[in-house]
C-alpha cells in the first residue's frame, strides 16, 4: 500500500512505477520475481488513480510488457501464462465503459480472436 501511496502523490508517480515493474517483467528469467511484479502491478491497479490506470491500460503496455511475456519463446510456467491472461482479462472488464482505458480492451478481443483461452473467471463458475 505504500507504494500505491507514493505514486498517487507525485506526478512522476504513475510512470516511474511502471518503468520499474516493466524493468522486473520484461525479459526476466526468473518467474518468481515476475509473479512478485505481476501482483505489485495487480495491487496498484487495483488501489491506485486514473492516471495509473491510462497507463497501464494503454495498447503499448499490455502488448510490449504483458504479452510478450507469454510469448512461447519466453516459455512462461503455466502460473505466469495464467495470471498475465487474468490481468488482461480482468481489466478490459473493469475499463469497458471507459474511453480512455480501452487499449487493454482491444488487445483482449485480439487474443481471444485469434483463439488464446483465458483461465475462467468466478463468473464463469
Amino acid at each position: 500500500m505504500e507504494i500505491c501511496d507514493i505514486i498517487n502523490e507525485t506526478e512522476e508517480g504513475p510512470k516511474d512505477a511502471l518503468r520499474a515493474v516493466k524493468k522486473r517483467i520484461v525479459g526476466n528469467k526468473n518467474f518468481h520475481e515476475v509473479m512478485l511484479a505481476l501482483t505489485v502491478l495487480e495491487t496498484c491497479v487495483k488501489n491506485c488513480g486514473h492516471r495509473f490506470h491510462v497507463l497501464v491500460a494503454s495498447q503499448d503496455f499490455v502488448e510490449s510488457v504483458l504479452v510478450r511475456t507469454i510469448l512461447p519463446k519466453n516459455n512462461p510456467p503455466t502460473i505466469v501464462h495464467d495470471k498475465v491472461l487474468n490481468l488482461i482479462q480482468s481489466w478490459a472488464d473493469a475499463f469497458r465503459s471507459s474511453p480512455d482505458l480501452t487499449g487493454v480492451v482491444t488487445i483482449y478481443e485480439d487474443l481471444r480472436r485469434k483463439g488464446l483461452e483465458f483461465p475462467m473467471t468466478d463468473l464463469d463458475m
